[in-house]
């Protein structure tokens, strides 16, 4: 694959959740996937489109970024105001304390029932992830609101089997969401194991498989889960991985990747081919 360069952004402040993916990425991401057969080239061109749909409504989120916090604001103030009632609670409490051991029994029987719901949620997502329908999209898409790990892993693994332009799917699934949301979905992708599939086949013989490992992993950084990404620059035994995961964080437009880059670059203990590679991407 040509090496990608990256241009710096502009504004420090920018949560990478909210950015804007510059077109100039989506046109490098293109690339990457070389000679590809007519079906193929339609599949990519709705990752392609779902990205471009995915910068124009992360402009618009970042507009109701200030409104929202806003209404936290005065919705805190509001709370404070409001008298405490920790002082009636204590004159009206009695010597019948409950025991700490049926608090323990309490709690542990509460904890296995939510494990249960947990599972048989995950289970369900993954046979509603089988059909294909739009209905089943967004019964996935909400379950990254879940507040259960196992759940929100379900239904990165769900939506990664929704249907075969997986990136895309990703990609809209961002577009769709708010910020919180969006976190979660870059979260799912590290933890359900998909990006470490994703590595994997970064150096695969098919170019279609690299093709959609790249482009997931490169949605992952842009919601801003890096760290996992910076493990591998540092401790993967295959350089071209490494070189492949510096060229997709070069691409995200982060300026803490970049300054990451430069702090790496200065290692001794790195390879001179990766510290090379870090140098030209800052």
């Amino acid at each position: 694959m040509d090496q990608v360069k990256s241009g710096k952004p502009a504004d420090n402040s920018r949560d990478p959740s909210t950015e804007e993916i510059p077109q100039s990425d989506l046109q490098a991401v293109e690339k990457l996937s070389g000679q590809q057969s007519p079906q193929r080239a339609k599949l990519d061109r709705r990752v392609r489109d779902e990205l471009i749909a995915l910068c124009q409504a992360q402009e618009e989120q970042r507009r109701r970024i200030d409104a929202a916090n806003q209404r936290r604001v005065d919705r805190s103030q509001v709370d404070s105001e409001k008298p405490s009632t920790d002082e009636g609670v204590n004159s009206t409490s009695t010597s019948d304390e409950v025991p700490v051991s049926a608090v323990a029994v309490e709690s542990n029987q509460i904890l296995n029932r939510l494990s249960s719901e947990s599972l048989e949620r995950a289970q369900g997502l993954y046979e509603i992830g089988k059909s294909g329908s739009e209905d089943a999209f967004h019964t996935i898409t909400d379950a990254f609101d879940d507040s259960m790990i196992e759940v929100r892993n379900a239904a990165a693994r769900a939506l990664y089997d929704w249907r075969s332009y997986r990136a895309a799917s990703f990609a809209r699934a961002l577009r769709e969401a708010r910020p919180d949301r969006r976190q979660r979905i870059g979260s799912s992708i590290a933890t359900s194991g998909l990006a470490a599939e994703a590595v994997a086949n970064l150096n695969a013989a098919s170019r279609e498989d690299t093709y959609d490992a790249f482009s997931l992993l490169f949605l992952m950084a842009k919601t801003g889960q890096i760290e996992s990404l910076f493990e591998i620059i540092e401790t993967h035994q295959n350089i071209q991985t490494r070189l492949m995961i510096i060229k997709l964080l070069a691409l995200s437009g982060n300026n803490q990747v970049l300054r990451r880059f430069a702090q790496l670059a200065e290692n001794a203990s790195l390879p001179a081919e990766v510290r090379a590679a870090l140098t030209e991407a800052t």
